[in-house]
């Protein structure tokens, strides 16, 4: 029989969605999800680095991890994610109990760890963590990012941009579906570069045609993380123009002094931020 596990998913939305992909791909092999620490042997953290408070909450779950193994109350404990991509070796050398270590999305090497021959398993599969609700899924389609604000560290973190097919991501809004999802969020770092990585050109669009028609009617789509300077007219009619796929724009503005955007090089200018919502209110005075 194998372990029971428990995971733990800090920080955002993206990391959720690794962690249900983790949780999907154990399902997978015939582990069992315990409900809490106390039922677990082995507990796994995948954690965040992004800010500072982060970075504390993440090593605070590990020091308490580490103390429920030294009372044998826990068989094994892993250390997953965004913590180990920022800080290496560094990492491994300060909490040297820790039994498994896996950078953002090595789930095979966390198989293989646990004593899984066969390590492959579907990309479009997802499982359930405590921190899932049923009815509002998130989906990621893209990993990493391009843009080079001078103030983020998520580049260094996560890496370069990289899309995922298209026929992938449909395949996975099916399963979401059949699991019960009524809204769908699509996430990643920046879901305007959709598909910059294969020609140089957004394939957003492209994909939420295609969604639009491959989810059932009523169901919502929501776009999330959408930078500024990609978003222009064309754009929001086409948002405008869908069923499924809300009008609503999650839009990161981060500031809107020219010479502080500059320093920021978020290449957008305080007028750019007033004509895309303006623009979007003329369309649709309930523009969300």
């Amino acid at each position: 029989m194998k372990e029971k596990v428990f995971i733990v998913s800090l920080g955002c939305a993206k990391n959720q969605v690794d962690s249900e992909k983790l949780a999907g791909a154990m399902t997978s092999k015939g582990f069992g999800f315990a409900e809490n620490f106390e039922t677990a042997d082995v507990i796994l953290v995948n954690t965040c680095a992004f800010i500072e408070p982060a970075v504390k909450e993440s090593i605070d779950v590990i020091l308490h991890l580490e103390e429920l193994k030294g009372l044998g109350k826990v068989k094994k404990i892993g250390v997953l994610g965004c913590l180990l991509n920022r800080y290496g070796d560094d990492l491994k050398r300060e909490f040297p109990t820790v039994d498994i270590w896996a950078r953002s999305e090595e789930w095979e090497h966390v198989l293989s760890c646990l004593g899984v021959n066969d390590t492959s398993f579907s990309p479009c599969l997802r499982g359930f963590i405590p921190e899932t609700t049923t009815w509002s899924r998130y989906l990621k389609i893209t990993e990493g990012c391009n843009n080079c604000c001078s103030y983020c560290t998520i580049p260094s973190i996560r890496g370069q941009l990289r899309s995922r097919p298209i026929d992938e991501i449909l395949e996975e809004a099916e399963n979401l579906v059949l699991q019960g999802a009524k809204e769908i969020c699509l996430v990643g770092q920046d879901l305007t570069a959709y598909g910059m990585d294969w020609d140089g050109s957004s394939h957003l669009v492209e994909l939420l045609d295609l969604l639009e028609k491959h989810v059932p009617d009523g169901m919502w789509i929501r776009p999330l993380y959408l930078h500024p300077m990609r978003v222009n007219e064309k754009f929001l009619e086409r948002i405008a123009s869908y069923k499924n796929v809300l009008r609503y724009l999650d839009i990161p503005i981060q500031h809107v002094d020219d010479e502080i955007l500059s320093c920021m090089n978020r290449n957008v200018t305080e007028s750019d931020l007033r004509r895309i919502f303006s623009y979007a209110r003329k369309i649709d005075p309930d523009f969300a």
